[in-house]
């Protein structure tokens, strides 16, 4: 995800869309730094060891954005399904909608590819996905892979392996090896 943020133009023009709309939770994200508004009153739940900087609305506007995400109530999806067709239609940027959430991200950003540079790098002879949303469908698609049976119905039928915890996950790892 850091290895190319939105130019500006284009985080002003995501910002334009999203930051008015009726989200209750928004996150903006640069490489070393995040800022978060909690529009609903809610506290900050975000582990500390995530995000170890968190700045002001100004501040992080100093620093390059690699993502914006905002969360949504699924019973007010037709107010926010044009808001992401409007984030669809810049270009530039994906645009992973889950359960009540959405992460938009350099189009040329995934955690596929996130996943492939590490097996590259490593010389990893087999690589293993595991998600629950669809940011995680285009990963769960490339490589053998588990769904967690939380999950999003649609990230279940692409996956290899359908599980209830990472320990489950994991032992299934070891049975093919």
């Amino acid at each position: 995800i850091y290895l190319q943020p939105f130019s500006k133009e284009k985080y002003q023009k995501i910002h334009n869309i999203v930051y008015p709309s009726d989200t209750q939770k928004l996150w903006i994200h640069s490489d070393t730094c995040y800022y978060e508004e909690l529009r609903d009153g809610s506290e900050n739940t975000t582990p500390k060891s995530i995000y170890a900087n968190y700045v002001s609305y100004e501040e992080i506007f100093k620093h390059d954005i690699y993502q914006i995400s905002f969360d949504y109530e699924q019973s007010r999806i037709d107010y926010f399904e044009p808001i992401f067709q409007s984030l669809r239609d810049l270009g530039g940027a994906t645009v992973y909608v889950s359960k009540g959430g959405c992460d938009v991200m350099p189009s040329n950003c995934s955690k596929a590819k996130g996943l492939k540079i590490l097996q590259d790098t490593f010389n990893f002879d087999l690589a293993y996905a595991i998600g629950d949303g669809g940011n995680d469908i285009e990963m769960i698609e490339q490589f053998k892979s588990f769904a967690m049976e939380t999950g999003e119905q649609r990230v279940k039928e692409k996956a290899t392996y359908i599980v209830s915890s990472v320990a489950q996950a994991i032992e299934q790892i070891e049975n093919d090896l």
